[in-house]
């Protein structure tokens, strides 16, 4: 008698967790976004285009992690982000730290993650969605959508707003500074 036997082999990360989410294109090797930058300061206004774009994109055991650069103004979406199946973070730092849900930039779901009060974290907005955090002073806002990727980002810090691409004038979801 002969005895087949089969290996599956199942992954833990990755591909599942990137099925519609609405960062996917963040973690698409090549991907890149033009955008028009605009730096306001209480008294001058400086606008022109920049470009972001996917540099690397690599697998590590549970997560993804996808390098984006940008131009000088469009620093606001430069850097690493990391995705698992519970949602996509920017990170400082090394990609296979600890994720922490209350540091997540966007849940894989975003209508459903919440704060303590019940509030929505994320915020709707044009086919995607927007969330906001301040630390130290500095507030850096990132839309995304699952057609585009990145719809745009802002950084508002003493007195100086930079906002690349499109995101809205005000933004009311914040999450607790880290």
């Amino acid at each position: 008698m002969r005895t087949k036997l089969l290996v599956l082999l199942v992954s833990l990360a990755p591909a599942s967790a990137l099925a519609d989410a609405p960062y996917a294109r963040v973690f698409e090797q090549g991907q890149a976004w033009t955008f028009l930058a605009s730096t306001s300061t209480n008294t001058q206004q400086h606008q022109r285009k920049v470009t972001c774009r996917v540099a690397e994109v690599s697998t590590m055991c549970d997560r993804t992690v996808s390098e984006v650069t940008c131009d000088d103004e469009a620093q606001v979406l430069t850097g690493t982000y990391v995705t698992t199946g519970r949602g996509m973070w920017r990170v400082e730092g090394e990609p296979h730290q600890s994720l922490a849900d209350n540091q997540r930039a966007l849940a894989r779901y975003p209508e459903r993650f919440v704060d303590g009060a019940g509030k929505p974290i994320a915020t709707a907005y044009r086919g995607g969605w927007c969330t906001s955090s301040t630390t130290d002073g500095v507030t850096r806002t990132i839309c995304l959508s699952e057609q585009a990727g990145f719809l745009g980002g802002a950084i508002t810090r003493a007195g100086t707003r930079v906002v690349v691409g499109d995101v809205p004038a005000t933004t009311t979801t914040t999450i607790a500074a880290r």
